[in-house]
């Protein structure tokens, strides 16, 4: 049996945390899940956190609020370094990524970084990232597990990891689109060793005629030698890469694709010559795969 870690709020922290939460427009992350990031920044108290992901900003503030907690953190300054793909905000287009971020005082605590890929910004924003959320709006193959391979160089050892859409691939009215996007954050948190860091009633809340699972966080700390599961990261990105989503029949624009000559270096530095030689026997599976697909 693993060693599970269940987060239980008691009723002075969650009615502690609703007032807080009035104060914070996060409107697409539910007062679970707000807590649930709030529990566990109070209890490991990382002091280097990246999101991968930013969008509007909702994670971004419920992350900003709790570091910023002197309490907490007492002499510490923690910094939240947040990256996104787009240089505007899926949901709200016409805004940039992180715009419901209004506090200044908070925005002293944060670094932004957009568009772009994690290998853009991450030697800018260094090693030591203590607790990462990969929160990638496109939760597909092989963005997201590129995007973890990425930032694993430079996790500190014991580092907390949490994905987001964890309990979107449990939808029960979905379509096979939705649910073939949702299998990217369960795999690759199969995928790592760790202690499973769980929302107390995450599984318990599963109805046949309800959307959605509307827990859809978990978290994993991850073992000192977490390096050792490197060859099974690596592994996912034989499965069929998604080529639907972005629409296009020109390799160019697919960006995985695109900035092939870009990505394979940056894994030549980071990993031993026999995971970069790896990545680029799957470039070569894959780029037949899209080829001769109908």
């Amino acid at each position: 049996m693993p060693d599970i870690e269940i987060i239980t709020p008691t009723e002075e922290q969650q009615s502690q945390f609703f007032r807080f939460r009035q104060r914070v427009d996060s409107i697409h992350c539910s007062f679970e899940e707000a807590i649930f990031l709030d529990l566990i920044i109070r209890e490991y108290k990382p002091k280097k956190i990246l999101e991968i992901g930013c969008g509007p900003g909702f994670y971004s503030n419920i992350i900003l609020n709790s570091i910023s907690n002197k309490q907490v953190y007492e002499n510490d300054v923690p910094v939240l370094h947040s990256i996104d793909l787009r240089s505007n905000s899926k949901i709200t287009p016409t805004l940039e990524p992180g715009h419901v971020v209004k506090n200044k005082k908070l925005k002293k605590q944060w670094h932004l970084y957009y568009p772009g890929f994690v290998l853009d910004y991450i030697n800018e924003i260094g090693d030591d990232i203590d607790m990462v959320l990969l929160a990638d709006n496109i939760q597909q193959i092989p963005g997201y597990i590129m995007d973890f391979l990425m930032v694993l160089p430079f996790l500190k050892k014991g580092a907390i990891f949490v994905t987001y859409n964890f309990s979107l691939s449990q939808i029960l009215c979905a379509n096979d689109k939705v649910k073939d996007l949702a299998i990217a954050p369960k795999i690759l948190y199969s995928a790592l060793n760790g202690k499973p860091i769980l929302w107390h009633n995450s599984n318990n809340n599963i109805d046949k005629d309800a959307a959605f699972n509307p827990f859809n966080l978990a978290a994993k700390r991850l073992n000192y030698n977490i390096m050792m599961d490197v060859y099974n990261v690596f592994n996912l990105l034989w499965l069929r890469w998604d080529y639907k989503t972005h629409n296009n029949k020109d390799k160019q624009g697919i960006p995985w694709f695109k900035r092939k000559q870009e990505i394979i270096p940056f894994f030549k530095k980071y990993y031993n010559s026999y995971y970069s030689n790896l990545l680029i026997d799957i470039y070569k599976y894959q780029e037949l795969i899209f080829e001769t697909q109908e």
